[in-house]
């Protein structure tokens, strides 16, 4: 267990710059979805042309997470990093003047491949900077994350209605990074540890309780983006509520995804990582039958509004373990670990909306479930995997 200072984090324009980045990327990925609608209308797409800018956001981050050390290894963090904030900026530029659909699906693959960089690439730059306390700061990130995740679609709707147009809400945060450049630009990136021998490391192969971690950031990832995706279907086709109360009722979720990870960051600095993991798996498994089987509307609420609390600090307490697990390998874990986010955001919600095609969606749901055991099952495995990985060290 390990304690810090309430101001550890004041004053550190490198941990604020990763913040910062973070909630660009996270903006600009949860603005995707919302701008569809604008965009269909505009090229005259049908719904499945419109789907293929997000599986080609996706397939952008497989490509980062296959690619993204190597980039790192040539042309170091700093490059990297602005290489992919650049590159997403480029991306929704693209998007916003696209004249026909081969022009789009390249902007969002764009955005996907370069701009996923950032998700490779931070991680691992705040690991090195805080060390043992990378629980508390991946998390902290991820709290600005979902913040400027849940406002994309109001800044999308609001822009949309106003003289501006929707194109003017997916330039906002391109805008903002540039205002902040100047004093960002400046900040000094951390040397990766054991950077004398980083190209023998990266050689090696990633331990295997780092693996089992990756299969624990798939489940966990698929888990959130299956809610995020399908949760206000669900609401009203199961819980019977109309369909503007289930896009409303949705939004409780996304408010307790960002005081759970605000709250996680929190608990990090009293209970280890590993702990805190354990105890929002099983959080999330004792609120799922509420919302999947709900005895009435109530507590069908309660039980997603207990999914979001849980379900927000899985993504990052993964993460911190499975680049800790990585020792000095960070930049390589980092950038698998984008390879497990494309994996589940590409996979899973379609394969959800499949089964729902096939048996109807409470079965559907049953996905929830067994990623729920599967993602447990491999957050065991790797504490066998990691003491033992320990005391092969040892000797």
């Amino acid at each position: 267990m390990h304690r810090a200072s309430p101001r550890f984090f004041v004053r550190d324009r490198l941990t604020w710059l990763s913040y910062i980045l973070i909630g660009y990327y996270s903006y600009l990925l949860n603005a995707l979805g919302p701008s569809m609608p604008f965009l269909r209308a505009d090229l005259d797409l049908s719904y499945a042309m419109t789907s293929l800018h997000v599986t080609a956001f996706a397939v952008g981050m497989i490509i980062a997470g296959v690619l993204g050390d190597r980039i790192v290894a040539r042309w170091g963090r700093r490059i990297t990093c602005w290489m992919g904030a650049g590159g997403m900026a480029l991306g929704a530029a693209l998007l916003v003047i696209s004249p026909a659909l081969l022009v789009s699906i390249i902007s969002s693959l764009l955005m996907g491949s370069l701009g996923s960089l950032l998700l490779a690439i931070l991680p691992a730059v705040l690991s090195d900077h805080h060390g043992q306390q990378r629980s508390t700061a991946l998390s902290e990130a991820n709290v600005m994350g979902s913040i400027c995740a849940s406002v994309a679609p109001l800044i999308i709707g609001t822009s949309a209605a106003s003289v501006l147009g929707w194109r003017a809400g997916l330039l906002v945060a391109p805008f903002v990074l540039l205002a902040l450049l100047p004093w960002l630009s400046r900040v000094p990136f951390p040397t990766p540890r054991g950077s004398a021998s980083a190209r023998a490391a990266a050689r090696r192969p990633l331990p295997r309780a780092y693996w089992l971690y990756w299969i624990v950031i798939v489940c966990v990832v698929a888990l959130e983006f299956c809610m995020i995706i399908w949760g206000a279907n669900y609401l009203t086709l199961i819980g019977g509520f109309p369909a503007t109360q289930a896009a409303m009722l949705l939004s409780l979720f996304l408010g307790a995804m960002i005081f759970g990870r605000w709250l996680g960051s929190r608990l990090t600095r009293r209970i280890s990582a590993a702990r805190l993991l354990t105890m929002m798996l099983t959080l999330v498994g004792l609120a799922f039958p509420l919302f999947w089987f709900p005895p009435t509307p109530a507590l069908m609420i309660i039980g997603l509004v207990g999914v979001g609390l849980g379900i927000a600090n899985l993504y990052p307490l993964s993460l911190a373990l499975a680049v800790g697990a990585a020792a000095d390998q960070p930049d390589l874990a980092g950038a698998r670990a984008t390879l497990a986010s494309g994996t589940a955001i590409g996979a899973a919600p379609l394969i959800l909306a499949a089964l729902a095609d096939y048996a109807g969606f409470r079965i559907a749901y049953s996905v929830v479930v067994v990623l729920v055991i599967a993602a447990a099952s491999a957050h065991g495995g790797s504490h066998i995997a990691a003491r033992r990985q320990a005391r092969r060290a040892a000797l």
